[in-house]
């Protein structure tokens, strides 16, 4: 594994559908995403010199009226509380209830539904009820994290482990938002510590399989993959951390063989592989993925606008070829 491709996969964050059960904390590889839909995040750096698009004119001479029959109709905004069955039932429960133990589910519920301050709100009034709630303290943490504060969540989950010292679920919480501080071998030190918990346990021997990738340890990473695909053949997240670990390697034709099975369709498994190709390097291999997943119009991502900046990535690179 050669350190570019190193520096290129940190910037890589694997996504997986429906992989972030609300029973334990998601692997490193997973994160949220709308309407489930399982992707690779961005390089962070996708988008830096992409062509600007010029800002629209803005009329000041007053529009002409529109009789109200030929008004466009307002858009219906979709509103979690009414419209998620499982939300609104939760809510119902607190309403006749209000314990921690209700205020926990709906925290949860908010917390899969990516309305993360709704989700920090519950939580905390779980442990204003109950501050010994070890679920509502790890919970909380995992709150924060996803919502972007890892240093908000770390004395979180701290107080989640004094409460229940041996916890393999806190302890994978912990190296999630560790690693997520970018404190890499501390996150690992915690998984290592979550996989004598529980060795049976296929998502936290999915985290070590990327925390090894990511520093550069092929040979742990692969044994970690392998023990999590025995323990778990279906699993989803395993999979794909084993094709990025492949992609490292720079074995494209391996990694695409690993999204292909772990995918639920093969455009999520060209969009994937466009994502490690991108962040490779290999622009116009890369746009020729995202092309497939465009015309295939993969909801929930955006693969033809990804596509375009691969293809402009690639031109560029010719032009200084030349």
């Amino acid at each position: 594994m050669t350190a570019r491709n190193r520096a290129s996969l940190l910037a890589v964050v694997a996504c997986l559908a429906g992989a972030c059960a609300s029973h334990r904390s998601p692997t490193l590889a997973e994160r949220f995403v709308h309407q489930g839909t399982p992707a690779l995040e961005l390089p962070a750096d996708l988008g830096k010199g992409a062509e600007q698009v010029a800002e629209p004119v803005v009329s000041t001479a007053t529009p002409p009226a529109v009789p109200p029959a030929e008004r466009e109709p307002a858009p219906v905004i979709p509103v979690a509380e009414t419209d998620d069955q499982t939300l609104a039932q939760a809510l119902a429960e607190l309403k006749t209830e209000p314990k921690a133990v209700t205020n926990r589910r709906v925290a949860e519920r908010y917390l899969s539904l990516h309305i993360y301050d709704k989700a920090v709100e519950h939580f905390t009034a779980a442990l204003k009820l109950d501050s010994k709630d070890v679920a509502a303290s790890e919970g909380l943490a995992r709150a924060w994290r996803d919502w972007g504060s890892p240093e908000m969540a770390l004395g979180q989950a701290y107080r989640a482990l004094a409460l229940a010292r041996n916890s393999a679920q806190i302890e994978n919480t912990i190296g999630t938002i560790l690693f997520a501080l970018g404190l890499n071998d501390e996150a690992e030190a915690r998984f290592k510590r979550a996989a004598v918990l529980a060795p049976a346990a296929p998502h936290i021997r999915a985290n070590l399989c990327y925390v090894s990738t990511i520093r550069g340890d092929g040979v742990a990473a692969r044994a970690q993959c392998d023990i999590a695909l025995a323990l778990d053949p279906g699993s989803v997240i395993a999979r794909n951390n084993l094709a990025l670990l492949n992609a490292a390697e720079g074995d494209f034709a391996a990694a695409e063989r690993a999204f292909t099975t772990a995918a639920r369709n093969p455009l999520e498994a060209r969009y994937n592989l466009g994502i490690v190709l991108l962040s490779a390097g290999r622009f116009a291999d890369a746009a020729a993925m995202f092309a497939e997943a465009c015309r295939g119009d993969l909801p929930g991502v955006e693969a033809c606008e990804k596509a375009r900046y691969a293809r402009l990535r690639a031109a560029r690179a010719d032009e200084r070829i030349r």
